[in-house]
């Protein structure tokens, strides 16, 4: 072979392995225009960041998996190039050089089927996403290696099909800036008249005694205990469960944990129960979420009726896309920090973030339409570790590494820790509340500044409490005790009501939406358990007679607070514990469930009644897929192991 054939054939091999490494680049660009779309409908309120890292991640990706395929292309290559110029023989080196985009498209489009599909439920969206994906991406292939009609009718068949496939993507983003949401949405309806400003502000984890408000010593809580004296606080309101998930859920669609069935990790909202934000869009509201994730996002199916839904996990869209997350950075974790932000700590729940991206979506709301913001900051959350100057605003060892989080077995009694040790723990946790505290007075105040607070309505609350050790139990997902469900429910408002009061007998998390549908002036949701509030903020019924319930149906536990009494029981492993409490008894130190028979019998038949109601009822909650970096999450929370 002489040197000028030798030099041919390297020309002819490096320019199908060129061919080849950019065939592939692009199955892998439209896998990330895939996976962008899937985001965007979910609901993920995606940056120029995000977007710009997802396609250049999987660009890359592509051209990593086409490039052992591009080099045998090239191989190939070299062994025919010197075949006759017939059809047949163009025909194959054509298809020698679509080869790697054709095999990288399989390869991809195999790691999407097996993480996302198999052997779970069919998702309809991520199919109709996906499957355009890869027969627009196949017919370029094939229209490649074929070209049968020259190489200017070639070049517009496959300028055409690659804009089908962009035309697809982007009538997905359409489509979702349209509807809002997943699945079919109803057209708005004007706002009532003076619609209110509907604002919630959920803090995770905090128990009501630790707020001024509420009666505690310390200065933990300036600004709430502020917003309070002018509001109405519920002295006795109670979460529907013990844990994050079903609470959350029972706020968004005021149901009971039994009925609404999200009662663990991969359970997400039913699509048959309407959900507040859903209801409020109907009706005119534009629709905020801000949440730090984990166990509050859209795969949940928190993204019906929701405008703008943002999370605050490090690079909110490149840790949700599943194909690029789950077979490169859980591979190679060192390509992590010039993709995106360090792995999940205490940095990604700050409140500064999730304060400034709910003034985003206020800001983006015009003047004269109503808007419903949901926002969920993650203090005081363990780990309990408030940064400088916090840290030490209680105690004089500023924060303790050793002494952020609970003990593995939530069980492990009252003496896990010294009693130096434990206050060293409370004092941190206390001093979560302060940081958190100061930016909710931060919103508040922009708020006002927006325009947003001269009609509107505020809550305060949370989804449960935290154990410290009080009846041998720490932290929560375990037991009812008051520590753990009793949380704060603060409203404020413009509106006219009642002066400023205390409310003292109990009150719900469920009580929440169907309280602000009212205060909106919209038509009740008829799947709504809670009762509104509206009656006692204008000194009509006090709630004497309510009885509020509690549900954790994965450890067997339930209970009830009535307005005397507070009852509640575990069934687990075969064996049944109950409590009784006088509901002046707030520290809960005597169980009188054997001394009182007949009033452990009397509460038990309400209990039971009631988990029958809802078992009656219930809808099946949705899957959900636990991707890698929400596992990591959720163990950085601990909830996983």
């Amino acid at each position: 072979m002489g040197t000028g054939s030798v030099t041919t054939a390297g020309r002819a091999m490096a320019a199908t392995f060129g061919l080849g490494l950019l065939g592939a680049g692009a199955a892998g660009l439209l896998f990330g225009l895939g996976e962008t779309a899937w985001l965007r409908w979910g609901g993920f309120s995606l940056g120029l960041r995000d977007v710009g890292t997802i396609l250049l991640a999987h660009t890359a990706l592509g051209v990593v998996v086409g490039a052992p395929f591009g080099l045998g292309a090239a191989l190939l290559r070299g062994l025919t190039w010197r075949r006759p110029d017939t059809r047949a023989w163009r025909f194959v080196r054509r298809l020698i050089a679509a080869g790697p985009a054709l095999a990288t498209l399989l390869v991809l489009g195999g790691l999407l089927v097996n993480i996302r599909w198999l052997p779970k439920r069919l998702d309809p969206m991520s199919l109709a996403v996906d499957g355009t994906l890869v027969a627009g991406a196949l017919a370029i292939g094939l229209l490649w290696a074929a070209r049968p009609w020259g190489r200017r009718g070639d070049r517009r068949l496959l300028v055409a099909a690659a804009l089908g496939v962009v035309a697809v993507t982007a009538g997905l983003f359409v489509q979702r800036s349209a509807d809002g949401g997943f699945g079919d949405e109803a057209p708005r309806a004007s706002a009532p008249l003076g619609a209110p400003n509907l604002v919630i502000v959920l803090l995770d984890t905090l128990r009501a005694d630790h707020l001024g408000a509420y009666g505690y010593a310390r200065p933990t809580s300036p600004r709430i205990d502020e917003l309070a004296s002018r509001g109405h606080l519920f002295e006795r309101a109670y979460s529907s469960s013990n844990w994050t998930r079903p609470a959350l859920a029972s706020l968004h669609t005021s149901t009971h944990p039994l009925r609404h069935q999200v009662v663990d990790l991969d359970r997400g909202v039913p699509r048959s129960l309407p959900l507040l934000a859903e209801h409020l869009q109907r009706h005119g509201y534009a629709t905020g979420m801000v949440s730090v994730g984990a166990n509050f996002e859209p795969a949940d199916g928190y993204a019906r009726g929701v405008d703008y839904f943002y999370i605050t996990r490090p690079s909110a869209a490149v840790t949700r896309t599943t194909l690029f997350q789950n077979f490169v950075l859980r591979d190679f974790p060192a390509t992590r920090p010039w993709l995106i932000d360090p792995a999940p700590t205490a940095e990604w729940t700050r409140p500064e973030n999730i304060t400034e991206q709910a003034l985003t979506f206020v800001r983006s709301v015009k003047a004269e339409q109503p808007l419903f913001l949901f926002l969920h900051y993650m203090g005081p959350h363990d780990p309990y570790d408030p940064p400088p100057p916090y840290d030490g605003i209680f105690g004089d060892r500023g924060s303790d590494p050793g002494l952020t989080r609970p003990p593995d077995d939530l069980w492990a009694g009252p003496d896990w820790l010294s009693p130096a040790d434990r206050q060293q723990m409370i004092d941190q946790y206390d001093e979560e509340i302060v940081w958190h505290d100061e930016y909710v007075g931060k919103l508040l105040d922009s708020l006002r500044g927006l325009g947003r607070l001269d009609d509107a309505v505020v809550v305060i609350t949370s989804d449960h409490g935290e154990g410290f050790g009080e009846h041998g139990m720490w932290a929560h997902n375990v037991a009812l005790f008051e520590e753990v469900v009793h949380i704060p429910l603060i409203l404020w408002t413009t509106q006219a009501t009642a002066s400023p009061r205390r409310h003292p007998h109990p009150a719900s998390l469920l009580d929440i939406a169907p309280t602000l549908v009212e205060m909106a002036g919209l038509p009740p949701v008829p799947s709504f358990d809670g009762q509104s509030l509206v009656p006692r903020l204008y000194g009509g019924g006090n709630g004497r007679e309510r009885v509020v319930f509690q549900q954790n149906p994965l450890n067997g536990e339930s209970g009830l607070r009535s307005p005397d009494w507070a009852y509640f029981q575990e069934e687990r492993f075969g064996q049944r514990r109950e409590w009784l409490y006088r509901a002046e008894d707030v520290r809960q130190e005597a169980n009188l469930a054997r001394e009182d028979g007949d009033v452990v019998a009397s509460l038990d038949e309400q209990l039971r009644h009631q988990q029958a109601f809802d078992r009656e009822r219930r809808h099946e909650a949705e899957h959900v897929t636990i991707d890698a970096a929400r596992e990591e999450q959720l163990r950085a929370l601990g909830y996983v192991e």
